[in-house]
């Protein structure tokens, strides 16, 4: 034991010091930052594997094969592991960038789920508002269709999701009667599992879906409408201006993504 410890606070083990203050700073800090709490999250999670990987660096040459071997099989499985997950990312990552730009609606779709984001207040905040102005579109060219508004209330949230929206669609004359509030869930999945149940009870012959979000979002959305028994077309707005919520939104929706097949398989 006593050269194991040498051998993590050597000369060579000054390579820890600072990932483990990043990755402390970054654990107790992504609790409180809205829009960059994902990426700290990763943060942390990606000091930590590297002092253990660099941990096992140093022991693999320890003179005591019952430290050696096991340090050099963590090593090699921590590099094969990365690896492996890179490659995953790219894939999940290209289909994602391959349907963020929506699709062309076809005129006999007649129904949006337009999923919910974060209100301030009672202020639809940016990435939901350009989800609103896309629905709003959609809305104003079908007459006939009707639209599902779909999120709860969460924390620094005065009224639901669902009720932003609704207040905001109407004050553009989208009237009442085609607005369906769908308020009690938190995540995608509810969103579109109550929007269903829904429209089950409002227009229960209907096939075809349109699906109001996020570029990110819109791969992940339509798979779960799908699952719900529809065809889905994806209705993109605008990407939020921030490059740092863009690129924590695209970190979270691979996570959403690889969770969302994992969760269909054990299912």
């Amino acid at each position: 034991m006593q050269k194991i410890l040498r051998s993590m606070f050597s000369s060579k083990g000054r390579w820890l010091t600072i990932p483990f203050f990043v990755g402390l700073f970054a654990f107790l800090l992504q609790g409180s930052v809205y829009g960059l709490r994902f990426v700290l999250q990763l943060t942390a999670l990606a000091c930590g594997c590297w002092i253990v990987f660099y941990l096992s660096l140093l022991l693999r040459t320890h003179g005591d094969k019952r430290v050696r071997i096991p340090a050099k099989i963590l090593m090699y499985s921590m590099i094969t592991g990365v690896i492996l997950l890179f490659l995953l990312f790219v894939f999940v990552e290209g289909l994602i960038l391959y349907h963020q730009d929506g699709d062309a609606i076809p005129e006999d779709v007649q129904v949006i789920f337009v999923l919910g984001c974060q209100v301030e207040g009672e202020t639809p905040c940016e990435m939901l508002r350009y989800r609103l102005e896309a629905a709003y579109g959609f809305l104003r060219d079908r007459p006939e269709s009707i639209a599902v508004l779909c999120g709860g209330q969460g924390d620094g949230e005065d009224i639901t999701e669902a009720e932003c929206m609704r207040r905001w669609l109407a004050e553009r004359g989208i009237s009442q009667d085609r607005l369906y509030l769908e308020d009690s869930s938190v995540n995608t999945r509810e969103n579109i599992n109550n929007a269903t149940e829904i429209l089950n009870d409002i227009r229960p012959e209907t096939e075809r879906v349109a699906v109001a979000t996020t570029g990110f979002h819109v791969f992940r959305a339509k798979i779960l409408c799908e699952n719900a028994g529809f065809d889905a077309y994806g209705v993109s707005g605008a990407m939020p201006s921030s490059l740092v919520v863009i690129v924590n939104s695209y970190l979270r929706e691979f996570a959403g993504v690889f969770f969302m097949y994992v969760r269909q398989i054990f299912a």
